[in-house]
């Protein structure tokens, strides 16, 4: 069995070394010296062997959201379907006479531009009346750089009530 992919304490099994060789063609299954500090960042740029499981983790999380959401009483929730120009939004949540647009992005790594397009063309819309949009994501800390959208972790939106 080969050492470990990112510290020699970590063991792999031979058919995870398979898996991981057939994604990430490039590792050459030789242990890299990483400061404990970038190593969570590394292991985020390997790819899933099981990419099926985090489509389903992202469906998932996105349902866990509305219902979580549905229990806030007095909020207004709805869906944006996507449009001709115009990036479909997972919900949309109305309170008074303005709009939140919410989306739901359950990944390791989250793309501050790809991943907001929707938010972003939602709330550049006069129209929509939407002074900020919320990213809902795996983790804490997501790198989104646009000031008018604010960034959660899914675990810290299921305490909201």
């Amino acid at each position: 069995m080969k050492q470990g992919l990112i510290s020699n304490e970590l063991k792999l099994s031979d058919p995870l070394i398979r898996d991981i060789l057939r994604m990430n063609p490039w590792w050459e299954g030789k242990p890299l010296p990483v400061l404990p500090s970038t190593r969570r960042h590394l292991a985020a740029g390997i790819r899933s062997p099981f990419p099926h499981l985090t489509t389903i983790a992202g469906h998932i999380a996105e349902s866990v959201a509305g219902v979580s959401l549905l229990n806030v009483p007095g909020l207004d929730i709805s869906w944006f379907p996507e449009r001709p120009h115009e990036p479909e939004i997972d919900f949309i949540l109305t309170v008074g006479t303005k709009h939140v647009p919410l989306e739901v992005r359950y990944q390791a790594r989250i793309d501050p531009l790809r991943d907001t397009e929707g938010l972003r063309t939602f709330i550049e819309k006069k129209e929509n009346n939407a002074p900020f949009g919320v990213l809902v994501t795996q983790t804490d800390g997501a790198p989104v750089y646009d000031p008018r959208i604010v960034t959660i972790p899914l675990s810290s939106l299921m305490l909201m009530r």
